[in-house]
């Protein structure tokens, strides 16, 4: 179900938005429950536009989320160091070291 959210992202999610956090507290569950409050966030145009997501002028309007000042662009997209961290150091993307692997065992059966 899209209105199920782990605990852990949405601390992550109220720390990077937390007029998103406020409106949480402010309307479950006295407006909604709290999987209502995640079918409908996760499908307004601010959450969305948070992501990075593009949005087109026709998306469905949700007035409560839309009331939100609009969040920075890629609000919740990593941060570059922590993609730089995660990334494995010697991983070739290049292409380069298959390729000199293979000319050196080339050379190998050549000279033998």
């Amino acid at each position: 179900s899209v209105g199920r959210i782990s605990d852990e992202d949405r601390t992550a999610i109220f720390a990077e938005l937390p007029a998103l956090g406020q409106l949480h507290t402010a309307t479950v569950p006295s407006m909604m429950s709290e999987a209502q409050f995640w079918e409908r966030c996760l499908k307004s145009r601010y959450f969305l536009e948070a992501a990075g997501k593009e949005v087109s002028a026709s998306h469905p309007s949700d007035q409560l989320f839309d009331s939100l000042a609009k969040p920075e662009r890629n609000a919740l997209a990593p941060a570059a160091a922590e993609v730089t961290a995660a990334a494995h150091v010697e991983m070739d993307l290049t292409g380069e070291w298959e390729r000199d692997l293979r000319a050196t065992s080339t050379k190998k059966s050549k000279i033998g």
